[in-house]
């Protein structure tokens, strides 16, 4: 039987660049609520590969920031394990929805902010 590792929620860095333009927007706008977007990937795919560009090898997701009026985005891709061979079987602890119960205690651990809005995108 294959380990499982657990599902991890990592965060997705801004490019330094951006971080001075991000600070100086959100500190203008106080009443926009942070967006949590997470990425999370189908099954067989990864929280990398997913979500790269196969002509570019650019990571998308950070293409976010770059956006106008995306200032107060935070983008996360959740990683989980996933075989197909065992995904179904009984010897497969984990199922989706064991997969949900992971990222949701990732999401109470790591997201401090209560009022944010969180989106998840998925293929």
């Amino acid at each position: 039987m294959e380990s499982r590792s657990p599902g991890v929620l990592k965060p997705i860095p801004r490019p330094k660049t951006m971080d001075s333009k991000a600070e100086s927007a959100t500190s203008q706008s106080t009443t926009q609520k942070p967006v949590d977007i997470i990425f999370v990937h189908g099954l067989g795919g990864n929280a990398c590969e997913t979500w790269t560009h196969k002509d570019t090898g650019s990571f998308w997701p950070e293409w976010l920031y770059d956006e106008q009026g995306f200032e107060n985005v935070r983008c996360f891709t959740f990683e989980y394990s996933v075989d197909f061979a065992t995904f179904l079987g009984a010897e497969n602890v984990s199922g989706i929805a064991g997969f949900a119960r992971q990222l949701l205690g990732e999401l109470r651990g790591r997201i401090a902010d209560k009022d944010s809005v969180i989106l998840f995108a998925s293929v």
